[in-house]
This record gives C-alpha cells, sequence and structure tokens, in this order.
C-alpha cells in the first residue's frame, strides 16, 4: 500500500474537488480499513458498513477543511484512528439498541 500517493491523492480531492482522485484514494486504502473494522467486530456486514462510514466522513472532512487533510502526518495511523472510533460507535449503538429492546420486554412489577 502505497500511503504517499493515496495522501496525495486525497489533498487533490480536498483542493480541487476531483472525483477522479478520491476514487484512487479509496482504492488504495479500503483493504486496510475494512480489515481494521473486521478485526475489531468480526463480522463482515459490519466492516462493510464501517467501511462506508469512514469513507464518508473521509470524504466530508476533506471536502470541509481542505488545509487540514494536508495536515496529516501519518496516513495510517489516521486511517486506523478513524476506524477503530467508527466500531466503538456502532458497538455503542448496538449496545443502546439492546437495553431499549430489554426495557420493551421488561414486565412492570406489581405489587399488591
Amino acid at each position: 500500500m502505497n500511503f504517499e500517493k493515496a495522501i496525495q491523492d486525497l489533498i487533490v480531492f480536498s483542493e480541487k474537488k476531483d472525483s477522479l482522485a478520491f476514487d484512487l484514494f479509496f482504492n488504495e486504502t479500503k483493504d486496510l480499513i475494512y480489515r481494521v473494522a473486521f478485526h475489531y467486530m468480526r463480522c463482515d456486514a459490519e466492516a462493510e458498513d464501517i467501511l462506508q462510514s469512514v469513507f464518508l466522513k473521509i470524504f466530508t472532512y476533506a471536502q470541509e477543511k481542505p488545509q487540514s487533510i494536508k495536515e496529516i502526518k501519518n496516513l495510517k495511523s489516521w486511517l486506523i484512528q478513524i476506524t477503530l472510533n467508527a466500531s466503538k460507535m456502532l458497538i455503542r449503538s448496538k449496545i443502546r439498541q439492546r437495553e431499549k429492546n430489554m426495557k420493551k420486554l421488561t414486565v412492570p412489577n406489581e405489587s399488591t
């Protein structure tokens, strides 16, 4: 994986809104992001959801803060951190949903 080329593609996208540059960035980095997400979640479908979420975040971030993209010192670490954060968010969301479902199943205690 060529991270120098990947960061250059992301910079080109952020500065020129060049969709081809983002496609190249995606193709250069998707395997790393998927592997990290799958390792953390142990589920193909959830890893795919995280992959999509991470690239949406990167896409949005690159458009909103193009200057910040140039300040990324270690692309691999940056991508891994975003992926881990997205994984943790999905886990928290699943826990909240489970708790919500459990509350619906709980029968109120009837005292007489």
